[in-house]
């Protein structure tokens, strides 16, 4: 469990710290994340992409908070992620 929680980690950290270039696979791959079982897992992805995309607030919780109430958190990247696909021409 632990090596999952690290592999996902270094591989979230990376994505924050611009690793990925013009590149916006990766980014969607830590997206998908946040329906990862493990809560820890999906507290990385939120504030990851909190990082990524420099938004605060609720898109990115302390810890103390996201654990009250993951689905809510990982729901407002969800429903932002869904808005940004709809206004992006295809």
């Amino acid at each position: 469990m632990r090596m999952k929680i690290a592999a996902t980690a270094l591989c979230l950290v990376s994505l924050a710290l611009g690793a990925f270039g013009q590149q916006t696979q990766p980014v969607i791959s830590g997206a998908k994340r946040l329906d990862d079982p493990d809560v820890k897992v999906r507290y990385l992805a939120t504030i990851t992409l909190s990082e990524i995309f420099r938004k605060g607030g609720d898109y990115a919780p302390s810890m103390y908070l996201f654990d009250k109430n993951p689905d809510f958190y990982t729901g407002r990247w969800k429903i932002w992620w869904a808005e940004q696909s709809q206004a992006s021409p295809r």
